[in-house]
């Protein structure tokens, strides 16, 4: 019997990731709350390696890098059931890459 035949029950597939609602979700939270309030409320929800992983892509002017990160923390997020996080790294993906640059950088 070979015992990599199957996955172990962690590593199967769960699913599609509800990217599309987490998205939704966060327009209305920016649309609710202003982008400002909404940006800085996000970073208040991220640890302190995320932000550092961020702030070095904003001081390389990375936005695709920056971009790719926030999509990353909000899928383990997800997949970790840590929706306030996984929203907030959605939130920040939509504003300005300016603006989280700024707000990263200055804290």
């Amino acid at each position: 019997m070979d015992r990599f035949a199957t996955p172990p029950p962690a590593l199967e597939r769960r699913g599609p990731l509800p990217f599309g609602e987490l998205n939704a979700a966060a327009v209305e939270l920016i649309r609710d709350s202003g982008s400002r309030k909404a940006t800085l409320d996000a970073i208040e929800q991220l640890d302190g390696r995320e932000i550092t992983d961020l702030v070095l892509f904003a001081e390389a002017y990375d936005v695709a890098g920056l971009r790719a990160r926030l999509k990353q923390i909000a899928g383990g997020s997800l997949r970790a059931g840590v929706q306030a996080k996984a929203l907030a790294a959605e939130v920040l993906q939509l504003a300005p890459a300016h603006a989280v640059a700024a707000l990263t950088t200055g804290r």
